[in-house]
């Protein structure tokens, strides 16, 4: 059997939920390390069957865990998560079309 690995990065205790939440679910997978990293963040290694992709793992989570703790996703360490620049790019764009001058930092 094939695996690939996600990282998955997020609030203190995330594993908690991600851990349950993956038990419920159909998808296979194994269960690595967790770490904390210079900026407080917490990361988790898990290996799902080479079949899953990010879409499936994140559907599985479920829209609540991920916002509870605030998880991004990546299949390297340290790869930011995608979306997550998407959504800093967008933030920073709304504040100075807004003319909020600087009442929002963005993220």
């Amino acid at each position: 059997m094939d695996w690939n690995t996600f990282y998955i990065t997020g609030n203190a205790n995330f594993w908690d939920d991600v851990n349950k939440k993956l038990a419920h679910s159909t998808l296979k997978f194994l269960i690595g390390s967790f770490e904390q990293s210079a900026d407080n963040k917490f990361i988790g290694l898990y290996w799902l069957d080479a079949s899953v992709d990010l879409h499936e793992l994140k559907s599985a989570l479920g829209d609540k865990v991920i916002s509870k703790w605030r998880l991004c996703f990546g299949k390297e360490w340290g790869q930011p998560n995608h979306s997550e620049i998407g959504t800093r790019n967008r933030t920073q764009r709304f504040s100075l079309a807004e003319g909020n001058h600087g009442r929002f930092s963005s993220v």
